[in-house]
């Protein structure tokens, strides 16, 4: 059996997921973000939606007709 357990959000560190890089790129003068092994189908309907015009809720109405039952 395995215990998770949640701290106080004062309490709370994030942090990377050992896969992903983050790292500075010269080359575009900016912090990168990497995700080498690629992104799964759901994932990228997401990212995809994330265009800096739709809000939360019609993204998540396209997700849930996209992904029924999810």
């Amino acid at each position: 059996m395995t215990t998770t357990i949640i701290a106080p959000p004062d309490r709370a560190c994030s942090r990377l997921a050992p896969h992903f890089v983050f790292r500075w790129q010269d080359s575009q003068d900016a912090n990168t973000l990497l995700y080498p092994e690629g992104l799964n189908n759901s994932a990228s309907e997401v990212l995809k939606r994330c265009d800096g015009k739709s809000s939360v809720t019609p993204i998540d109405s396209e997700l849930q007709s996209a992904f029924p039952g999810s």
